[in-house]
């Protein structure tokens, strides 16, 4: 079942049922933007756009990805991190998006969502990627190795649809669980012992494609974070 529980609105710190309150929401209603950023969020944040890490941290400043059309895009063949600091552990995530046909080429834009407790946000993480047809939950610890803690319950099914169908992701966060929800068609919840000091205050939004050959790439249309699942 798709859990539903704070009506969407462009105002911080809205508490719903249960005492959740929500910690930031943008839905990009704004004016386009300049490659490499995104503006504020309705509730006061600014995004920081980062681009695919070289040799060492911060991450490099990104000269791709902006708004357009009040959605965050980007192109073919970038990897763009959209992050920001919300000061308080983030608890659940959630995400609108949709692919566009281009009709040519082959790859994916695929969709990672992170949650993170450092500045770095890459080097310890919550990391969750997403195909029309694969969901992938990943820890990574310090700098160490990817570690998928859904192996075996990856797959989608059915698929995600493709052309312009909008899609949602929700992640909750409960002590040392992850679950994660897709269109109420993919929900999948994983248990390990590392999940509560992969957590913190850093949420990102990141468009990944590793060529130019991109027949399918993304708009983010929406990101919400709460201070509980």
């Amino acid at each position: 079942m798709l859990i539903r529980g704070v009506v969407s609105s462009p105002v911080r710190g809205v508490v719903g049922s249960g005492g959740m309150r929500r910690l930031m929401f943008d839905d990009f209603q704004r004016a386009d933007t300049s490659p490499g950023e995104l503006g504020d969020a309705p509730t006061g944040q600014a995004w920081d756009l980062r681009g695919a890490y070289v040799a060492s941290f911060p991450l490099p400043a990104a000269t791709d990805g902006r708004l357009v059309d009040n959605t965050f895009q980007a192109p073919g063949g970038q990897v763009v991190y959209a992050g920001m600091d919300l000061g308080e552990t983030v608890r659940r995530l959630e995400c609108d998006w949709s692919w566009v046909d281009d009709t040519v080429g082959t790859a994916f834009t695929t969709l990672a969502l992170i949650i993170s407790p450092s500045p770095n946000w890459i080097d310890t993480m919550l990391h969750i990627t997403i195909t029309n047809g694969v969901c992938n939950i990943q820890k990574r610890v310090s700098g160490g190795a990817f570690v998928t803690m859904n192996t075996g319950k990856t797959t989608i099914s059915p698929s995600l649809a493709l052309a312009n169908t909008v899609h949602t992701t929700q992640i909750f966060v409960i002590g040392d669980r992850v679950r994660v929800v897709i269109d109420g068609r993919y929900d999948v919840t994983v248990q390990d012992a590392a999940i509560p000091s992969i957590v913190g205050r850093y949420i990102v939004a990141q468009h990944f494609s590793a060529t130019t050959d991109v027949r399918w790439p993304m708009k983010v249309r929406r990101v919400e974070a709460f201070d509980a699942p």
